[in-house]
């Protein structure tokens, strides 16, 4: 056998080399996604550092505490004393809240890149989008056995009920990652935002079916929200 020329070993090589380092088009579209997240998050986490899910749970329950109050028969100047005394958990919130707050700046995370212009925009959308979608998810977790139980449904039904959502959140999870690269970040979030719509509309339903396909589309929507927002 004749050996092949060395410019030609020397082409080949060169082929197969940069068939190598070349990136496909999934993966060059994934890098592009997660840049674009890890700068979009540094500065809309210190602009505003109240958005986090956490904070807006407690802002909320702030809110309603008068309310709450008033319906055990004391006024409103007495509702907030009366709230934050009430057990040793309503005793936490407002320093679980101001450390949260101080803790969430001092871990911000920060870049040095140069920020495209144009890019900020982009920044404070994501975060407030992002910020909605997962107070949305947090917000029905305190109340739903609460409504299942004010329905008449017995104890085990309503296991069944929250093991239905777990278990569609733990088998779609494993492939959901697979299934955002095929189908695109935003559109699986449109998807996401759909699917806990439909979610939360089955909850003004007493009938059991309808219920458990509610707690299915939650559970599916759970798993896209951690997988579908993130870079």
């Amino acid at each position: 056998r004749r050996p092949e020329p060395l410019a030609r070993r020397d082409s080949v090589a060169r082929v197969r080399l940069q068939g190598r380092a070349r990136p496909s088009a999934c993966a060059r579209s994934h890098t592009v996604a997660g840049a674009a997240a890890r700068l979009a998050m540094p500065a809309a986490a210190t602009a505003l550092p109240m958005l986090s899910p956490s904070p807006l749970l407690l802002l909320l329950l702030l809110w309603a505490a008068p309310a709450q109050a008033a319906e055990q028969g004391s006024g409103a100047e007495e509702g907030w004393a009366a709230f934050f005394s009430r057990d040793f958990y309503h005793m936490l919130i407002l320093p679980l809240m101001l450390a949260a707050v101080v803790l969430g700046y001092l871990a911000r995370p920060s870049t040095d890149d140069e920020i495209p212009a144009g890019f900020r925009k982009f920044q404070y959308t994501y975060i407030v989008v992002w910020a909605l979608c997962v107070a949305a998810d947090w917000l029905q977790g305190p109340y739903v056995y609460a409504l299942y139980a004010a329905y008449g449904f017995e104890s085990y039904e309503i296991a069944q009920l929250f093991v239905a959502g777990f278990g569609a959140s733990l088998v779609f999870g494993s492939f959901v990652g697979t299934f955002t690269d095929k189908f695109g970040r935003k559109r699986c979030c449109i998807m996401y935002c759909i699917l806990y719509i439909a979610s939360c509309m089955t909850k003004h339903f007493k009938v059991y079916s309808i219920l458990m396909i509610g707690r299915v589309t939650g559970g599916i929507a759970t798993s896209m929200l951690f997988s579908c927002f993130e870079c």
